[in-house]
């Protein structure tokens, strides 16, 4: 086990006691402890891939934008990783600083959808321990309809309506009233594509945006299967394996439904999906950090 992971089991306790009075409210938000060695590097890659970004674009007009794009789209990428492999905090670093760099010289992501692309892998996880709250179904009901002002995030809403319903089929299963919040998620990101106006063009991937799928669709077809060792936030039991097979087919469904709509665009504007996908592969082959992986 390494240092990172050592750090953030035993810091899951606390973090699950100062979370316990939003719990009512929310069960879905992750809280950012800075006291947590993995956590500092994901907001010091978060930082270094503005840095980049600004240095790479700095003759293009907007490119504090770019850098702020970058950024939070390095953050993004690295918190949809913890989600993908829970129990290996620097697949998410690895991840991270791919998201950073693709954004970097690729093209910038968008980022409401790439946020989406993070919920449906945390329902289908269910990573905090606990299902959606009925605030957190009208939440995200909101969050889809504002998605759904892009193509990529259109997709998006409706991967994250199939995690909202398919949280009621999978171990241990959320309450029904999430069905109709899975119609309701579906219909709101509907909405907001139609009152957007959305073009109906499907973009020509460039070669960028192609190596950016092949990799990230290799990467995601090859990922082992192992039984979590982390506990969840919110109460401390065991990740299910079932749950983060899910997650994982979350994530690449997401992204290849952006791709199926958008074209090239949706690539580009999920590419920390991708890119957290790739590094969770990567460091799955290369790291050292030991898991009990299930024969299949």
């Amino acid at each position: 086990m390494n240092d990172d992971m050592e750090n953030d089991l035993e810091n899951s306790q606390p973090a699950a006691d100062s979370g316990r009075s939003a719990l009512r409210l929310t069960t879905l938000a992750r809280a950012i402890d800075p006291r947590l060695p993995s956590h500092r590097k994901a907001l010091l890659i978060s930082i270094a891939s503005g840095a980049l970004a600004l240095a790479v674009n700095l003759d293009t007009k907007g490119a504090l934008g770019y850098a702020f794009n970058a950024g939070v789209g390095s953050f993004l990428g690295w918190a949809v990783a913890r989600e993908l492999d829970p129990d290996r905090p620097n697949s998410a670093a690895l991840s991270g600083i791919f998201a950073g760099a693709t954004i970097a010289f690729f093209g910038e992501a968008l980022l409401l959808p790439v946020t989406l692309a993070l919920v449906t892998s945390r329902v289908l996880h269910r990573s905090t321990g606990l299902p959606p709250t009925l605030f957190d179904v009208l939440a995200l009901v909101g969050v889809a309809y504002a998605g759904g002002t892009s193509t990529a995030g259109w997709a998006a809403g409706l991967a994250l309506a199939f995690a909202v319903a398919r949280d009621h089929r999978l171990p241990t299963p959320a309450p029904r009233f999430q069905l109709i919040g899975a119609f309701l998620v579906a219909a709101s990101a509907t909405a907001g594509a139609v009152v957007t106006g959305l073009p109906t063009s499907w973009q020509l991937p460039t070669l960028g945006a192609i190596m950016i799928l092949g990799v990230g669709l290799f990467a995601g077809l090859s990922l082992r299967i192992y039984e979590p060792a982390t506990r969840a936030d919110h109460t401390n039991t065991l990740l299910e394996v079932g749950r983060l097979q899910s997650a994982r087919m979350g994530a690449l469904g997401t992204g290849l439904l952006a791709f199926a709509m958008a074209g090239g665009a949706g690539i580009v504007a999920l590419s920390p999906v991708w890119a957290a996908v790739t590094g969770v592969a990567l460091w799955d082959r290369m790291g050292r950090d030991r898991v009990s992986y299930i024969s299949s």
